[in-house]
């Protein structure tokens, strides 16, 4: 929800005018590509949806409609009281970073279905349950192997400290986890070229020790045993939260 009053009058900014409505359901949009078919809604559980990979049409069963969001589970009374309508959105980010820990709830990956002949909810669960993950990005030449940061073990929310690899296909995950007050940002994949098999994935590592940033070079047919290659960049790159890269012309 948006209070628009304190913002028109230039008195708070867009996200400290903006709550968290605990009691709502997210509505889920189903837009069919063909305009002979009828779009419909669905109803999820309540959280709040940060980032999402493209749709993932099932290859098993195509009444069904699969794809995978990182979000915060509104249910969470760690965060979220439990019995309040709402909470106040992130506030105004400016300044320092926040205190991660204990203030910006966790986010996980979850699996959503949609049965699309009874336009009805079939599943919406964590992919892997109780790990904290954001950014999810997809492999560039197998949809079904997602790449996610992966944040500590207990629970506290970004920064990341991990890479982890997900294969939705064999419910199978793998976790490359950087060293110590080494910080992962968003990933990219990267095809490999000449017929090799497998793909690149690169993302820029931050060494708050050292103050050093790095471009951190994954194969992804060797992803558990870390970088094959590192490039340190002239200039110290302060961990950030999303990044892309563009081909050379």
């Amino acid at each position: 929800a948006l209070d628009t009053l304190p913002f028109l009058l230039g008195l708070e900014s867009p996200t400290s005018s903006m709550s968290l409505m605990l009691n709502e359901n997210p509505t889920l949009h189903v837009i069919a590509r063909n305009p002979g078919k009828k779009s419909f809604t669905v109803e999820l559980p309540p959280y709040f949806n940060i980032h999402a990979v493209p749709i993932v049409e099932s290859t098993q069963n195509t009444d069904e409609l699969v794809f995978y969001t990182n979000g915060w589970d509104l249910y969470d009374k760690k965060y979220f009281p439990e019995g309040a309508e709402s909470v106040p959105f992130l506030g105004n980010w400016e300044g320092n970073y926040l205190d991660f820990n204990g203030s910006v709830p966790p986010a996980k990956l979850y699996r959503t279905v949609i049965d699309l002949k009874k336009e009805r909810l079939l599943d919406h669960s964590e992919v892997v349950p109780g790990l904290v993950m954001e950014f999810p990005t997809q492999d560039v030449l197998s949809p079904s192997i997602l790449y996610c940061g992966a944040a500590c073990t207990d629970g506290t929310s970004l920064p990341g400290v991990g890479i982890c690899k997900i294969d939705v296909s064999k419910n199978t995950h793998d976790i490359w986890w950087a060293e110590h007050q080494i910080f992962t940002g968003e990933t990219c994949s990267v095809a490999k070229q000449n017929g090799e098999k497998g793909s690149w994935l690169l993302t820029l590592l931050y060494d708050a020790g050292n103050e050093r940033t790095s471009l951190g070079i994954f194969d992804s047919e060797t992803f558990g045993d870390g970088p094959v290659g590192r490039v340190h960049l002239r200039h110290a790159l302060t961990y950030g939260l999303h990044g892309s890269f563009e081909q050379s012309k």
